[in-house]
């Protein structure tokens, strides 16, 4: 929304019919051709009043500005600089068994710029020979821990 330039706008508008009219010909110069001291200090002291009014505005506009731009950067800020898990594999260990069985290792690896806290991790491995295996529901519940990962850190989990 742009409230702050369309205000100041106005403001600056109205500002500049007021000097033109003013100048076009006042009642008080066409009247007489000696104008007093005291009511050129008074068109002074008015215009003046006028022009910082307006100052007056664009300074409070300039600071909405400001917030509004400041609270945006502050949310940008956070979302660029939050926590990001990367899962990465590190392998799968075949034990001789009846039946077969296998543990397999993962790593949670924190690639943001802040910690990531309460990282619970479940890892399931199921032996299958169906090429069209679709895994699942993955229950919260399940999962095990509450950690915390600080930022270029993993933590390895086996299953």
């Amino acid at each position: 929304m742009r409230v702050p330039e369309i205000l100041i706008g106005s403001l600056l508008t109205i500002a500049i019919l007021a000097i033109g009219l003013s100048l076009s010909g006042s009642p008080i110069a066409a009247e007489s051709v000696e104008v007093s001291a005291e009511v050129l200090l008074a068109q002074y002291t008015f215009w003046l009043t006028v022009f910082t009014a307006v100052l007056g505005f664009a300074t409070i506009g300039l600071l909405l500005t400001a917030v509004l731009d400041g609270r945006r950067r502050s949310r940008d800020t956070e979302i660029t600089q939050r926590a990001y898990l990367s899962v990465e594999p590190e392998g799968i260990n075949p034990f001789r068994s009846s039946p077969p069985s296998v543990v397999g290792h993962v790593a949670v690896r924190n690639v943001g710029h802040l910690p990531a806290r309460n990282v619970a991790t479940l890892v399931q491995l199921e032996l299958t020979t169906d090429r069209h295996f679709r895994p699942g529901p993955v229950n919260r519940g399940d999962a095990e821990g509450s950690r915390v990962i600080q930022s270029t850190a993993a933590i390895r989990q086996m299953g």
